[in-house]
C-alpha cells in the first residue's frame, strides 16, 4: 500500500514544515534573548548605570592617563556634521601620523567616561506573555572599552595599560585580555 502525494498534499506538508521551523527559530531566538538576562556579574545586571559606572574619569583625566602610554593618541570633540543633539557629549580618538595629520579611530565620550559601559534596556514580551527588560544598547561607552580597543588595534600594551589604570575585576576583563578562560554572551 502506498500513499498518493499529489501538489495539494505536498504543498500542505511543505507549508507544515515551515511553521515548525518559525516556531523553533521563534523559540531559539527567545532563549537567546533569556541568554542575555544572564549577562550579570555579581547578581548586577549589565544595564545598572550605577553599577556600571564604577571609577569614572573625566575626558580630560582619561586622556591625560591614557598620554602617558602612548603620546601620539588625542581625544578631540566629535565633528558631528549633521548637529544631532546626542552627539555634543560625544568625542573622537584620533591617532598623530608621522606626517602630521590625524588618523580617525573610534568615537568615545567626550566629557565622562564610567569605568564599564552603561547600557539602555528594552522591554519584551515573552512568548509566555510575561513583560522583561533587556539589555540592548550602549549608551555611554566605558573607558575599559577603549582600551580594549586601543590594545587589540596595538596603539597600546595590556600590561601598560593596567599598570596605569589598574587591572579589571571583571570576568569580561579577564576574557578580553585573555586572561581568564571563558566567552561573552555579546
Amino acid at each position: 500500500m502506498s500513499l498518493i502525494v499529489d501538489e495539494v498534499v505536498a504543498k500542505r506538508f511543505r507549508k507544515g514544515e515551515a511553521v515548525e521551523r518559525t516556531r523553533q527559530l521563534t523559540w531559539d531566538s527567545f532563549k537567546n534573548k533569556h541568554r542575555g538576562e544572564a549577562l550579570v556579574e555579581g547578581k548586577k545586571s549589565i544595564s545598572n548605570a550605577e553599577y556600571q559606572r564604577g571609577n569614572k574619569l573625566t575626558k580630560g583625566q582619561f586622556e591625560n592617563r591614557l598620554r602617558k602610554l602612548n603620546p601620539k593618541i588625542v581625544i578631540v570633540k566629535h565633528p558631528n556634521p549633521l548637529k544631532i543633539t546626542h552627539f555634543e557629549t560625544k568625542a573622537c580618538l584620533y591617532v598623530e601620523m608621522p606626517d602630521g595629520t590625524r588618523g580617525q579611530l573610534f568615537p568615545c565620550e567626550g566629557d565622562w567616561m564610567p569605568e564599564w559601559d552603561i547600557w539602555g534596556e528594552m522591554v519584551i514580551k515573552t512568548p509566555l506573555g510575561e513583560l522583561r527588560k533587556m539589555p540592548y544598547m550602549c549608551v555611554k561607552r566605558g573607558w575599559r572599552t577603549v582600551l580594549i580597543r586601543l590594545i587589540t588595534m596595538n596603539l597600546l600594551k595590556l600590561e601598560d595599560a593596567e599598570r596605569e589604570f589598574g587591572v579589571g575585576n571583571r570576568f569580561s576583563w579577564r576574557v578580553m585580555t585573555g586572561k581568564g578562560p571563558g566567552q561573552l554572551a555579546i
